[in-house]
């Protein structure tokens, strides 16, 4: 099998941005509808009960799905997010062009060209299925995607039709189908199938219109939707400002697609008015150290305070606790407070002392809240007096001191709310300072215990674990976060090769790719052999290492892989990539990804 092949792309965003329903086009053509409801989390259980619907293009008296090994997919070059799968059954060529208003409460708009591109008259039999039903069961391995992307017809098929006809419209309560065109449709209430015999001359097409809803019958003219949806994007994309020009000339569409993505990951919730910048995919929750890279991106590309703004007051007005600590809209990570002030502090020195003093107040108490949880921290095996007492780093429920991911996300946080207060001439500067120094130096013991404990011929080797304790690394998830440590370290070059130097001999760097999964934890081939990377996180912190110590081949080393194994030729990111496999794209959009990526650039090119 070929190695090192680029993603595809399985699944695009077709609603608009602070909309409280997701819409996504598949690369099979078909089309779904789900809702994002505030809730508190944390736990991934609550998508079991989201409900969703849905629509399926299919070919043949006997229904096929498309080949989507076989799919073209197409993208507006200015970023708008009007998007197109062209599927081939035969001579018979299915062009899905789709896009979403631009209501909070979205309707799909698809445009289906239907056409014979053979040589003979052809005569075949279109359908589209309707479903609706729990999210997981009308889309199976939802909300993350962690599998090989093989869309199963027989799994609606085996569901419950619970369409019915009314007229021009098919509905399910609430959820509504409309279709018009040039092709009249028949349905079938017992497989849920909309159907027609068409036959078409050689080089003939027929368009037929959907649209796909939920509440009132909605159904304009597809232009003339389509012209409002891109009039509004072009508005939207306005606010950019002018890209250095060798980043323009290069990557300037790339850009403005990452862009839009990144605005289509802000959801208003249904149900409470909360601005939440979802990681992507089809989560519904906020994870603050992933929503940190978008509003980091987003304040460099121009003013999108409307979208920044609402999401870091969340952190202070949703989510902080009595103690003052930050607690996610998903799974407890530690470091949540450090990322809101790292979000806040950064917005902060962007537009100045009015945001300061809108949050100041509740940024302290987070801040009190980490100084007094670092002070908690008791001797025991294990652990070491000044970290971050044990606790959950990220979505690993494993609960230990994890000094190279918690502590170092906690030192980079409060680096940048120092640097705030002293930009911002806050009289706590100096007390923010000095706390962030104290810590700093704890983690800088830890560093220094293992580079000399390390032989200097291999390299330095971290542990996961704290300094003088061999804990068990099968129970963590992940391997130790480097690139975190040398960021928050601010580490000299030679105790960066000599990182480098031992996680090559680990096989753990592959060009610019900087994190292979560890062999214990993920699902391995049937070989036995981890070809799964996590792309993104650990690059995105190597990179500002090389690029503060001048290593700039290794910064571009970087962006080509990104830009390789991580992002599809449609500019879709993903959280990890499998050497083998170019449908396994997990997590995709990625907005996290899409900042990290974003920020690389804008570093470089500047």
């Amino acid at each position: 099998m070929k190695e090192w092949q680029q993603p595809v792309t399985t699944r695009r965003y077709l609603q608009p941005p602070q909309s409280q329903r997701l819409l996504t086009l598949w690369r099979e053509g078909k089309v779904m509808l789900g809702e994002a409801t505030a809730h508190p989390g944390p736990v991934i259980h609550e998508y079991a009960t989201e409900h969703a619907c849905g629509l399926w293009p299919v070919v043949g008296k006997e229904p096929a799905s498309a080949d989507v090994t076989r799919t073209e997919s197409r993208i507006c070059p200015d970023g708008t997010p009007v998007h197109t799968v062209i599927n081939r059954y035969g001579d018979l060529a299915m062009t899905v062009e789709a896009l979403g208003d631009t209501r909070r409460a979205a309707t799909a708009y698809l445009k289906i060209t239907l056409q014979n591109v053979g040589s003979l008259p052809l005569s075949e039999r279109v359908g589209v299925y309707l479903r609706a039903g729990q999210e997981e069961a009308l889309l199976p391995g939802a909300p993350d995607f962690y599998r090989h992307y093989d869309p199963d017809l027989s799994v609606w098929q085996a569901l419950p039709a619970t369409f019915r006809r009314e007229g021009d419209v098919c509905r399910d309560g609430d959820y509504f189908v409309t279709f018009t065109g040039e092709v009249p449709f028949d349905y079938d209430e017992a497989s849920g199938l909309l159907y027609a015999d068409i036959t078409l001359p050689a080089g003939a097409d027929r368009t037929v219109y959907l649209t796909l809803g939920k509440g009132e019958t909605v159904c304009r003219p597809y232009d003339e939707q389509k012209a409002e949806t891109i009039a509004y994007y072009q508005k939207e994309l306005g606010r950019l400002v002018p890209l250095p020009p060798a980043l323009e000339a290069e990557h300037g569409s790339l850009i403005r697609h990452l862009t839009v993505q990144m605005l289509q990951c802000f959801t208003r919730t249904k149900g409470k008015e909360l601005v939440i910048c979802r990681q992507g995919g089809l989560q519904r929750h906020m994870w603050a150290f992933e929503a940190l890279y978008v509003l980091e991106a987003l304040d460099q590309l121009g003013d999108f305070d409307d979208y920044v703004e609402p999401a870091i007051s969340l952190y202070f007005e949703e989510m902080q606790q009595e103690d003052g600590e930050v607690v996610p809209l998903g799974r407890y990570w530690a470091m949540a407070s450090a990322m809101a002030l790292y979000s806040f502090a950064d917005h902060a020195i962007k537009v100045g002392n009015r945001y300061w003093c809108k949050h100041r107040e509740a940024a302290l108490r987070a801040f009190a809240c980490i100084q007094n949880t670092r002070a908690s921290t008791k001797e025991q095996v294990g652990v070491l007096v000044g970290l971050y007492p044990p606790r959950p780093s990220c979505d690993c429920e494993l609960v230990f001191q994890s000094w190279t991911f918690t502590d170092t996300m906690n030192l980079i946080g409060l680096r940048r709310f120092a640097d705030a207060a002293t930009l911002l001439n806050d009289p706590l500067a100096a007390e923010i300072r000095a706390e962030y120094d104290a810590y700093r130096a704890v983690v800088r013991h830890c560093f220094d215990v293992a580079k000399q404990k390390s032989d200097p011929a291999e390299g330095i080797a971290l542990s996961s674990f704290v300094p003088d304790y061999t804990g068990d690394e099968t129970l963590f998830a992940f391997s130790p976060f480097i690139g975190t440590v040398t960021a928050a370290l601010e580490l000299d070059r030679e105790d960066v090769e000599g990182l480098t130097r031992y996680m090559r001999s680990k096989g753990r760097i592959h060009e610019g790719l900087y994190w292979r999964m560890p062999d214990h934890h993920y699902s391995k081939d049937a070989d036995g052999v981890m070809r799964v990377w996590y792309t993104t996180l650990e690059e995105y912190y190597w990179f500002d290492t090389f690029l503060r110590l001048g290593m700039t081949e290794e910064c571009e080393a970087i962006i080509d892989s990104t830009l390789r194994y991580s992002m599809s030729p449609e500019y879709l990111m993903q959280e990890r990539y499998h050497l083998r496999d170019p449908y396994f794209c997990p997590w995709s959009p990625n907005a996290s990804a899409n900042g990290r990526l974003v920020t690389m650039l804008l570093k470089l090119y500047r």
